[in-house]
């Protein structure tokens, strides 16, 4: 057994493999809600199938060459941003690097302050909006050195904060299938998305601003769905810029742009550049794109 201890500490865990037994709905590999406890799990294989089933619910964490092989076909609330494979929503900062995350809703989020993310495979299969690959929660997270390839769904989103650094990651994505929110209606499936809803600096809520992604290489693929709904409108976007706060930079890095159904439309499309009709929409510098359309959209969809 493992003996009952209280207070502030570090636990351990190493070498082994957690499997659920059976499919089943919200579950949880390892879960914690001890504040001020470090958790560090190192060489551990997690193995989960089911609604809503999870890996790692805990404050914060250094994840160290651990597999994550997650079978979540559906979650129940979409807008439950801790419904990701592993989940490290508390405030101190966590480390998660060589780790291999497989499968889907949504796959790492934190929300610690300068948290590193690095040296991992992240492969997605998103159904479920808004459960990107990665979601980066904590101000001045640095996430470098990661290839992000998601078999469906989206890269990595910055929501309301300030000071993250992305570089020097692999990311792709394709144009994705209509999903059950979105089937008669545009979609966008995102590299990188950079969000505050047109916030206000200062504003309570939060909001996104000085935020650097660079020496990146990112590879947008579009395409038509011909079996969809007729109202159906794939959209793909290296970088989808729609924020109030402040500015965000992206520089020094490299996208390709294959849409393999040109030409670009109102209909379907893949861009390396989209910039939203909100109040701050980013400097871009020294980034090399080759692409086979038009691969910047400026404004919204009226123009």
């Amino acid at each position: 057994s493992i003996p009952r201890v209280t207070g502030a500490g570090t636990v351990k865990i190493r070498n082994g493999v957690i499997r659920l037994g059976s499919r089943a709905i919200r579950t949880w590999g390892l879960q914690s809600t001890a504040e001020g406890v470090r958790l560090e799990i190192e060489n551990v294989r997690f193995v989960a199938a089911g609604i809503n089933t999870n890996a790692i619910d805990a404050p914060s964490a250094v994840l160290r060459n651990c597999r994550f092989e997650i079978d979540t076909p559906w979650i129940i609330d979409r807008h439950r941003q801790t419904d990701y494979a592993v989940s490290l929503m508390g405030e101190t900062a966590s480390e998660v690097s060589g780790c291999e995350f497989l499968g889907g809703q949504g796959q790492l989020t934190e929300r610690g302050d300068r948290s590193r993310i690095f040296d991992n495979l992240l492969v997605n299969r998103q159904t479920v909006v808004n459960h990107y690959s990665l979601g980066v929660g904590g101000q001045g997270t640095q996430v470098f050195r990661n290839r992000i390839l998601p078999e469906q769904g989206s890269g990595i989103l910055i929501g309301r904060q300030q000071g993250v650094e992305i570089f020097e990651n692999e990311i792709r994505v394709e144009a994705s299938p209509p999903v059950n929110e979105y089937a008669q209606s545009d979609y966008s499936v995102n590299a990188l998305r950079l969000t505050d809803y047109n916030a206000e600096k200062g504003s309570p809520q939060g909001w996104c601003g000085k935020n650097h992604i660079h020496h990146n290489r990112i590879t947008v693929i579009g395409r038509k769905f011909p079996d969809a709904h007729h109202n159906y409108r794939p959209m793909t976007y290296a970088v989808f810029m729609s924020v109030g706060g402040e500015q965000n930079c992206v520089y020094d890095n490299e996208s390709t742009v294959d849409q393999r159904d040109p030409p670009n439309d109102e209909r379907h499309g893949a861009y390396a550049f989209y910039v939203g009709g909100s109040n701050q929409g980013g400097v871009y510098y020294r980034n090399r794109i080759t692409s086979n359309v038009p691969p910047v959209w400026i404004g919204n969809m009226d123009g």
